[in-house]
């Protein structure tokens, strides 16, 4: 999905709701899940069109695992410490979340610049059973 505008990312979060509600059974673990992919999908979008000119947001299910990626075609990072410290802090209409919350709302999370400009985020989120979502229904 193309990120240009603030339009686009309730377009987004509504698109990754339907996937998840499509790959993933309902149930109490998937509600938990989704908020998480959520806030992320708001958050990074955000920050794409905040520092950047806009993105692409891919979402992929593999082998139990949501991928959501934003592709922005900024500058990239000048500096990733300064860009994970900035949590809290909303001068555009977001949570304040950024990619620091995101980072620890997914359960692995990578950032980098790529080559020839611009930057990836990609935050992955375990949906398999025993996953940090699942609910102990008390079976040993």
């Amino acid at each position: 999905m193309v990120l240009r505008a603030s339009d686009d990312i309730a377009r987004a979060r509504s698109a990754v709701r339907s996937l998840i509600e499509r790959w993933i059974p309902a149930g109490p673990d998937a509600n938990l899940l989704e908020s998480r992919v959520l806030v992320v999908v708001n958050e990074l979008a955000r920050n794409a069109l905040r520092h950047a000119t806009g993105g692409e947001l891919r979402v992929t299910w593999t082998c139990g695992t949501l991928t959501v990626e934003v592709i922005d075609e900024g500058p990239g990072f000048v500096d990733l410490t300064q860009a994970f410290a900035a949590a809290g802090n909303s001068t555009n209409g977001g949570l304040g979340l950024g990619l620091a919350g995101s980072r620890r709302l997914a359960d692995r999370f990578e950032a980098r610049n790529r080559v020839g400009g611009g930057a990836l985020v990609s935050a992955m989120f375990d949906a398999r059973p025993g996953s940090r979502d699942a609910v102990d229904s008390g079976a040993a």
